[in-house]
């Protein structure tokens, strides 16, 4: 909380350097929001493939499953 006030203090008192500068530009809260809006959009863009990627390797490893020969248990299994 100290620093943010320091932070709002500082715009303050260099208002001339910072005045035409938007206020959604100014401030540590106003970059997380930034970086958060940021965060969002990439996962949603890469999303959809990691998905499809997963189903994918899904399919493949459920057919190599499939595949895989009936288990020996017994004496009587090895024989057959």
């Amino acid at each position: 909380e100290e620093m943010k006030k320091r932070e709002a203090d500082f715009f303050l008192k260099h208002h001339e350097a910072f005045q035409y500068l938007p206020d959604e530009f100014k401030g540590i809260d106003q970059l997380v929001k930034k970086l958060a809006i940021i965060q969002q959009d990439r996962i949603r863009s890469t999303l959809p493939q990691v998905i499809e990627e997963l189903r994918k390797q899904i399919r493949e490893k459920t057919l190599e499953l499939k595949n895989i020969p009936i288990p020996m248990t017994s004496e009587q299994d090895c024989w057959m």
